[in-house]
C-alpha cells in the first residue's frame, strides 16, 4: 500500500474503521466521488492516504505541479521570438524541469526552464 500512496495506521483495532475495502477497485470508487484524505480498512489493517488524490485519481501534488506548468507556459505568449521546442531535462540540482527554447529576431537562442 505504501507504494501506491498509503501508510498503515498503527494500533488500529480491526473492524473499527469505516469504510472497509474488500478489493483494490473499491479505493478508486471512493476517490471518484471526490478528493480528500481518507482512512479505510483493508485486509484487517487501517490505511490513510499520504497525500490526497483528486476525483481523477491523480495525486493532488501532481495536479498542483501541472497547474504551475500551465501558468508558466501561458507566460510564453508574451515572448517575442520563434518557438523552437520543448524537452525534459534536469537542472544543476538533478530536478526534472521542462526546457523551452525560443529564437529571437537577432538569432539568439533563449532557454526557459519550467520547474
Amino acid at each position: 500500500m505504501n507504494k501506491i500512496g498509503f501508510i498503515e495506521i498503527t494500533n488500529m483495532i480491526p473492524g473499527t474503521l469505516e469504510p472497509k475495502i474488500t478489493e483494490d477497485k473499491d479505493i478508486f470508487k471512493i476517490y471518484s466521488k471526490g478528493s480528500g484524505n481518507i482512512a479505510f480498512e483493508f485486509q484487517k489493517k487501517g490505511y490513510c492516504s499520504i497525500r490526497p488524490l483528486n476525483c481523477t485519481r491523480r495525486p493532488y501534488v501532481a495536479i498542483k505541479k501541472m497547474e504551475k506548468i500551465n501558468r508558466e507556459i501561458y507566460k510564453f505568449n508574451s515572448i517575442k521570438g520563434t518557438y523552437i521546442g520543448f524537452e525534459l531535462r534536469c537542472n544543476d540540482q538533478g530536478i526534472l524541469v521542462g526546457r523551452v527554447e525560443f529564437k529571437t529576431s537577432t538569432g539568439k537562442i533563449n532557454f526557459y526552464n519550467i520547474f
